[in-house]
């Protein structure tokens, strides 16, 4: 029979032996594995998914990329991470990805969203995830993007005109920008920007909204052209038409300035006949967006 304190160690070295297997068989963040993490942030706990590519090291700086969800219907970070593909991505381009969950929705700058009126500090949350997840890997700071779908896309516009000095770009899928952001926009530094919009979007059309007041947004045309002009770009864009390969009623054409100050880029991505959706098809976004961002060649 054991003694109490012999099955008292007993005991003890079976729970350590038992951490350290659960420990050695957790790869949740390990290169390759993805998990679900909370932040206590301006007084809430705010929720978010985080992928690590396998290429990526503890040593090495790697590209940070966060990916915004959209908000109607409900939407969070794990649905938006399978929606858009960017796992497989990160594997290919040796990138950390994190998908945050709104609130209820996104912090656009137009005083018309939930979060905007209640005063969310949705651009100082990304903030501080930068720094969240650079405690457990190596970010390089030059090289911070953020990619938004809907009204993600809204408030991704609203990362690049507020946090410049943070962000490398963004990238807005199936949205364009508020009006009332686009007169009150002042990145304090060139960013790359790509949109991605469909002519048959009845969300946040193409063309722009009819409505008058905080919920109008400007067309596809007047936010490259703004974004153009915070960076410097000349008028003569690189035009390409992507493969038509899906029978899908869809075709895409690419308007990409290359000559902007720095490395600055701006690409409009035209999706000919397109709903509003995340717009898979003859393109895969997330590479395209992923490419958009890392390539540094002209």
């Amino acid at each position: 029979m054991i003694k109490s304190n012999e099955f008292a160690a007993a005991a003890l070295l079976a729970s350590i032996l038992a951490a350290g297997a659960a420990a050695c068989g957790d790869d949740s963040l390990a290169p390759g594995g993805g998990t679900t993490d909370t932040l206590t942030f301006g007084g809430q706990v705010r929720v978010f998914d985080v992928y690590v590519s396998r290429k990526v090291t503890h040593d090495t700086p790697a590209p940070l990329l966060f990916a915004l969800h959209q908000t109607s219907p409900p939407s969070d970070g794990a649905k938006m991470r399978e929606l858009s593909g960017f796992d497989a991505v990160a594997d290919s381009f040796g990138i950390i990805v994190v998908y945050p969950d709104a609130l209820v929705d996104w912090a656009e700058g137009c005083e018309c969203s939930t979060a905007d009126v209640e005063g969310t500090d949705d651009v100082g949350f990304l903030l501080a995830l930068i720094d969240h997840v650079e405690r457990d890997w190596a970010v390089d700071r030059g090289r911070v993007y953020a990619v938004g779908f809907s009204q993600g896309g809204l408030f991704a516009d609203r990362v690049g005109c507020d946090a410049a000095e943070h962000f490398a770009g963004v990238a807005v899928v199936a949205a364009t920008m508020s009006r009332p952001l686009s007169l009150e926009c002042e990145p304090s530094l060139p960013v790359k920007f790509a949109l991605m919009s469909g002519t048959r979007d009845a969300v946040f059309p193409f063309r722009g909204s009819l409505e008058r007041g905080p919920f109008t947004t400007i067309s596809a045309e007047s936010t490259i052209r703004l974004w153009r002009g915070f960076d410097g770009c000349s008028d003569l864009p690189v035009v390409r038409s992507v493969p038509d390969t899906v029978d899908d009623g869809w075709s895409v054409r690419v308007d990409r300035y290359n000559q902007c100050l720095g490395a600055a880029r701006v690409a409009l991505y035209t999706i000919q006949g397109a709903p509003h959706v995340w717009p898979k098809g003859d393109m895969d976004p997330a590479w395209e967006i992923a490419e958009f961002f890392l390539d540094e060649e002209p």
